[in-house]
């Protein structure tokens, strides 16, 4: 059984070749058919690229989540142990430690979702910017 998952190693390019055949009896003067299968491969390669970002600030927030959680649980634990014959002062500062630490936490795994949103975002419209350029260009007339 195989361990890879969908999505990793190579890439599988898209092939273009049957799509430029059957618009070619479509072909336009003023349309370059080539062009503007070109624009559509690098769309394909942008919403590609943005999956593969998405993925990997998934693939980060779940991890640091999961060492939170193991290091939250440790110190809880640790807590318990000794927190026996502490006395209540000490055992409230542990707990405010416990409670400062866990909302440093949250925001540090708030910031890696906003990070990773925003880098898929922009990925995305720095496609669809050079994609209405490509556009506005194979459609102006020659």
């Amino acid at each position: 059984m195989s361990t890879k998952r969908q999505g990793e190693g190579e890439p599988k390019q898209a092939d273009f070749g049957d799509l430029a055949k059957m618009l070619e009896q479509f072909r336009m003067p003023t349309v370059d058919l080539q062009a503007l299968l070109d624009t559509q491969h690098k769309d394909l390669e942008a919403m590609a690229q943005a999956t593969r970002q998405a993925y990997d600030g998934i693939r980060s927030l779940v991890a640091r989540r999961d060492e939170i959680m193991a290091d939250s649980i440790s110190q809880w634990q640790e807590a318990i142990k000794a927190g026996g014959g502490k006395g209540l002062a000490e055992q409230t500062a542990r707990i405010q430690q416990g409670m400062a630490q866990a909302l440093t936490d949250l925001r540090e795994l708030g910031e890696i979702e906003v990070r990773t949103r925003t880098d898929v975002w922009k990925t995305m419209q720095e496609r669809m910017q050079r994609n209405f350029a490509e556009i506005q260009k194979l459609l102006t007339p020659r």
